[in-house]
């Protein structure tokens, strides 16, 4: 258990090197527009691909007899809005996507990694490797440091 937790441990700061590292080293910011959408491209095709082949191993293993009785969902139950968290909007409560991103992400990179949280840390780490990227190599041997912890 505590090999597991130490390894664990491990994950963010490498996640951390390697996209900001990653990202820095594409250099231009123009380059990080191409391969983002490339990267956007790929994900949206592997997305479909997945749902569309889930969708039809539910068809081909769900027996006719079930689908026709439907299946039953669980559904907990609530004491009301008190007991909603705060990450969602109040009723009548009038938010923009903004808000509600912001409200799920930590004010602060060392809380998000405390938590082990993985989103909040990989948005703040292409935005630091882009930050790098506009310094340019020369004057962030920040870059240099990041490069060796992926050969690391």
């Amino acid at each position: 258990m505590a090999f597991i937790r130490l390894l664990s441990m491990v994950v963010l700061p490498l996640v951390v090197a390697s996209l900001a590292g990653g990202m820095a080293s594409l250099g231009d910011i123009r380059a990080v527009g191409r391969v983002g959408a490339k990267t956007l491209l790929y994900y949206v095709a592997t997305t479909v691909v997945a749902v569309l082949l889930g969708l039809l191993l539910v068809n081909l293993f769900l027996s006719r007899r079930d689908a026709r009785r439907g299946v039953p969902l669980v559904v907990a139950r609530s004491t009301g809005a008190e007991s909603m968290p705060r990450a969602w909007p109040r009723s009548g409560e009038k938010t923009t996507p903004a808000v509600n991103a912001a409200r799920h992400h930590p004010r602060n990179f060392f809380e998000a990694v405390a938590k082990g949280e993985d989103a909040p840390v990989i948005v703040f780490s292409l935005f630091f490797g882009a930050a790098l990227a506009a310094i340019g190599r020369d004057k962030a041997p920040l870059i240099e440091l990041l490069a060796s912890v992926n050969e690391r």
